[in-house]
């Protein structure tokens, strides 16, 4: 099977490689000869010893990397499930800026640190997230996974947010008669954290952008937590009502930042998609 050619990498070093995924292809290859397309086929097809290290979504488009042995693989992977890896995604959502500002006001106080102690925590790990220089002690590593098991130790149903992030908690659980959905699941759902805030006006009338941080990754987890809180991701064949389900012909939802240590040497990587803006969908908005 003669197969499209890969997109051009993002990053490329002699240990990883990292690209944009479209939306509407799988990342690994699905059940059956009509899902062989996928990412991870066309890049090996020119890079062999590629290998997978984590997921997106069919319908996700972004960022996603990519192990050039099976030693990076690991270590790669055991980040990513350590949580050492800080994803950032962006979303349209079928809701006014308005409207989102209004919930994040509200998500905003019902999430507050309850003690000074907690806050300062927050404050250190999470408020300056994007800053030119990358924590190395490993004090203040520890100090974050310390932060993170405290916060999914919990129910989730009220948690504590950094500096201007506002928190979704609700645990989650596959929906198996209804697959591959996944629903909210207070009973017996999976802790699931998510970091939102506010991103700005969407690129159609009605809508609005937010940016998001997964803490934890569970199936279509950004895509039912902002469903869950009445905002649903436009185009969202899953989760949308038909109104925001009609706003988009695809998901708008993209996987647009990586921040990790570089597997091999240690030093700080971020990582930056090159297509994260939505706008070229809507050119006559």
């Amino acid at each position: 099977m003669l197969l499209p050619p890969p997109p051009a990498p993002v990053y490329a070093d002699e240990h990883l490689l990292a690209f944009d995924k479209p939306a509407g292809l799988l990342a690994v290859p699905g059940r059956g000869p009509d899902k062989a397309d996928c990412l991870s086929a066309r890049v090996q097809a020119v890079w062999p010893e590629a290998l997978i290290v984590h997921r997106l979504d069919e319908a996700t488009s972004g960022l996603i990397l990519m192990a050039r042995s099976p030693r990076v693989q690991r270590l790669l992977g055991e980040a990513f499930a350590q949580r050492r890896v800080r994803k950032r995604y962006e979303a349209v959502v079928g809701a006014s800026a308005a409207a989102v500002a209004a919930a994040f006001a509200a998500a905003s106080t019902a999430s507050q640190p309850e003690a000074d102690e907690q806050s300062d925590e927050w404050a250190d790990e999470w408020a300056d997230e994007w800053a030119d220089e990358w924590p190395q002690e490993q004090e203040a590593e520890k100090d974050e996974t310390a932060a993170l098991s405290a916060a999914l130790s919990a129910t989730l149903l009220a948690v504590s947010a950094p500096p201007g992030w506002a928190a979704i908690g609700l645990p989650l659980l596959p929906d198996w008669p209804r697959r591959p959905r996944s629903k909210v699941d207070h009973a017996h759902g999976k802790p699931s954290l998510t970091l939102w805030r506010p991103a700005g006006g969407g690129p159609l009338p009605g809508t609005a952008r937010v940016a998001l941080r997964p803490i934890t990754g569970r199936s279509h987890q950004l895509r039912v937590h902002l469903a869950a809180i009445g905002l649903p991701i436009a185009g969202d064949a899953l989760y949308a009502p038909p109104a925001a389900q009609a706003l988009a012909p695809r998901l708008l939802l993209h996987a647009s930042a990586l921040q990790l240590k570089h597997p091999a040497t240690g030093k700080p990587l971020r990582l930056a998609s090159r297509t994260q803006h939505f706008d070229a969908l809507f050119p006559q908005a």
